[in-house]
């Protein structure tokens, strides 16, 4: 899990460079401006968890319910990933 994070960490520092945060010799004005893009709001969590319920109950109530879940979650899931992706 910690090589999957320091994967992480190196490929956002090949894309990005040095932050102005990590050098000395930085002004504050260098860190203004737009940082990145965060989504205003998402309904796919909440599609996702629903999924999710559905999943877990149709392992109590019957194989019906969990197909219609699994379903639900992957489509949630894909919705989720791919919502912003025209950017």
């Amino acid at each position: 899990m910690s090589s999957l994070v320091a994967f992480f960490f190196y490929i956002q520092y090949r894309k990005r460079g040095l932050r102005a945060q990590d050098r000395r010799d930085a002004g504050i004005a260098e860190t203004a401006g737009r940082l990145a893009f965060f989504p205003p709001r998402s309904a796919w969590p909440a599609t996702i968890a629903v999924g999710v319920t559905l999943l877990a109950l149709g392992v109590v109530f019957g194989l019906w319910l969990f197909l219609t879940g699994c379903a639900l979650l992957a489509g949630a899931v894909f919705g989720f990933v791919f919502q912003h992706s025209d950017r």
